[in-house]
């Protein structure tokens, strides 16, 4: 009995290990695809598409507003 025990502790052991691994590998890929393909290409091409409107938290002058107005 002692010896199907540890059979499965230790099959349980390694599904814990890949899970980790797996988990692991999905992050370090995600931090990847951030920093080579988001940040350089889309977030410019976003913002060049969104123009003035990227910027809405921020306050405008009017003086500013009619000249993007006109």
């Amino acid at each position: 009995m002692d010896n199907c025990s540890n059979r499965i502790n230790l099959h349980y052991s390694f599904v814990f290990r890949v899970a980790l691994w797996f988990n692991g590998l999905i992050t370090a890929l995600g931090v990847l695809m951030d920093t080579y393909i988001m940040r350089p290409f889309l977030v410019p091409a976003i913002t060049a598409l969104l123009g003035r409107r990227a910027f809405w938290p921020s306050k405008v002058n009017n003086q500013e507003e009619k000249e993007h107005a006109n």
